[in-house]
């Protein structure tokens, strides 16, 4: 959001609308400008002897939908005689009870691809991640920023840090983060140049360690190997960017004193590179689970009746729903009256 005031016409004189009362409603930010990392995906369609390539970004599309359910956002891009539809899921792993796995620094990037011709298409998917070491506060001859290639047996892509030289006191945006492919081979850039972003950039492999100055930039990409599509059919490619920046705000201090020793993901991970590679070997029940619990968030309804509250189990803040006793029985008729059920989506962190 931007701190901002805008004039809006309400319809008989223009006023002024304060950021908390819509300003970014009114006037939306524009994402280009808001980036700090350099980050994207791109696509690579061929067919009949021709070839596009489009960039993930609402200016390559006539058409971009986005439908804002939770955890998990899904956004469609379309162009009218475009061999291909697009379908991209992005969110967090968000899983009610397991507040481990929720936890996890990192957002998955699920992208599908569907011919919608009559003939076989090629296509290929890249993404690319900009090194945030030392992002903001980095300066030449403090050290050097570091991408490396990161392969298990069910995650490939880039590692990046920021080196620093012995002595240094650590920054606000020391760590590191890394992109990967999931679940498949691909085709690694530790030194990715994704502009222009051409045939080339989709099939360039850079395995060796790559270095650049604060001053730089240094970007690591990862694309898919091109697969062809039968007409109707769909491909599939799972991305995870994951981070590992531990210095909490030293305010937060005097008010968590549990974040004293840092957050509590670097207890569980060395590096950005550990948080994908388990987020990778995991995948499929993480990112299953909390799909499902998407479509059940945004499709479930309560029963009618009454939903009575074990009266062993207390919660801070209990949600307030309606009941109604069941067509017929003695309550038919009257009043909705509020009742107050316990929810805890994460008991572990109630733990004593």
């Amino acid at each position: 959001m931007d701190p901002k005031t805008v004039l809006w016409n309400d319809g008989t004189q223009e006023v002024k609308v304060r950021n908390r009362d819509g300003a970014s409603y009114v006037e939306p930010a524009i994402a280009a400008n808001k980036r700090v990392l350099d980050q994207g995906f791109a696509l690579r369609v061929q067919s009949g002897g021709k070839e596009w390539i489009k960039e993930l970004r609402e200016e390559d599309w006539e058409d971009v939908s986005f439908e804002s359910s939770y955890p998990v956002a899904t956004i469609r891009f379309r162009q009218k005689g475009f061999p291909v539809a697009v379908e991209m899921k992005a969110g967090a792993i968000f899983i009610p009870l397991d507040a481990d796995n929720s936890a996890l620094p990192a957002t998955v990037f699920d992208i599908t691809i569907k011919n919608e011709t009559a003939a076989p298409v090629t296509v290929t998917i890249a993404g690319w991640l900009e090194n945030g070491g030392r992002k903001v506060s980095g300066k030449d001859g403090e050290g050097e920023r570091r991408n490396t290639i990161k392969q298990t047996a069910q995650f490939t892509g880039v590692f990046s840090t920021f080196e620093a030289k012995a002595g240094g006191e650590r920054r606000a945006d020391d760590g590191s983060t890394a992109i990967g492919l999931i679940g498949r081979k691909g085709i690694v850039q530790t030194d990715a140049k994704p502009w222009p972003v051409d045939a080339k950039f989709f099939t360039t492999r850079n395995d060796a360690p790559a270095t650049s100055a604060p001053s730089g930039k240094l970007l690591g990409s990862v694309a898919t190997e091109a697969q062809t599509l039968a007409p109707g059919k769909s491909s599939n490619a799972q991305y995870v960017l994951s981070w590992h920046i531990n210095q909490p705000l030293a305010k937060l201090g005097g008010k968590m004193k549990d974040i004293a020793g840092g957050f509590f993901y670097a207890e569980r991970f060395a590096d950005a590179g550990a948080v994908g590679a388990y987020a990778a070997e995991h995948f499929k029940d993480m990112w299953g689970k909390t799909l499902l619990w998407t479509s059940t968030g945004t499709t479930a309804h309560f029963p009618i009746g009454s939903w009575t509250a074990p009266s062993s189990i207390s919660a801070p803040s209990p949600l307030q729903i309606p009941t109604v006793s069941p067509a017929g029985g003695s309550g038919a008729g009257k009043a909705l009256t509020p009742a107050k059920v316990p929810v805890r989506t994460f008991g572990s962190m109630h733990r004593r």
